[in-house]
This record gives C-alpha cells, sequence and structure tokens, in this order.
C-alpha cells in the first residue's frame, strides 16, 4: 500500500463574516490518502481539489472539510482520507497564526 501526502496553499471563500464573504481566506490544505494502485495520478486529485474550492463560498471550516473528503473519498474511490484545512491569520485574531481543522481518518 502507497500513501501520499497533497500540500496545497492557496484562498478560498471560508467564513461567515460579511468580509471573508467578499474576500478569500490564505488557507493550507493537507490532504493524506492511501491507495493500493501501484501508480496514481496525485495530479487529477489536486485539480479536483482546486476545482472543488474555487467552485463554492464555504461558511464553516467544518462545511469544508467534509464536503472536501467525501468528493475526494467519492470521485477517487479511496477508503483511507484525511482532510486538513487551516485557515492563516483568521480574521479578529491577532496574535493567531492560524486555525485548523482535521477530519476523515488514515492510518
Amino acid at each position: 500500500m502507497f500513501k501520499y501526502t497533497i500540500n496545497i496553499e492557496t484562498e478560498m471563500f471560508l467564513g461567515i463574516l460579511s468580509e471573508e464573504k467578499l474576500k478569500k481566506n490564505e488557507v493550507r490544505i493537507e490532504v493524506l490518502y492511501s491507495c493500493d494502485k501501484e501508480f496514481t495520478d496525485y495530479s487529477d486529485i489536486y485539480n479536483n481539489i482546486m476545482h472543488f474550492i474555487n467552485s463554492q463560498k464555504f461558511n464553516t471550516m467544518e462545511e469544508a472539510v467534509i464536503k472536501l473528503h467525501d468528493s475526494i473519498k467519492n470521485d477517487f474511490s479511496i477508503k483511507d482520507v484525511r482532510v486538513s484545512i487551516e485557515k492563516i491569520h483568521p480574521l479578529q485574531m491577532e496574535y493567531c497564526k492560524g486555525v485548523k481543522i482535521i477530519y476523515g481518518t488514515f492510518e
């Protein structure tokens, strides 16, 4: 079994504040998954992630991480997937470098 990690730094609409609905937040997304195949085109998963986050706006981090996790799991028939989203320098939290949420299983 092979194990993969994809790390992405990008921006997405994520948050309940009115400013967050108008301006994208800087985020780090990490996807860990395992696969029995000898070859997996991780660029397909990367492109799926980018399309997914750029085609929607999310109110909460929980909503975003669950939907992204389910999208990857269903679109690529992968059993073990763990997704994390970290909002970098969240609004109204002056001294906070980031808030991270993790969802899914990975062994």
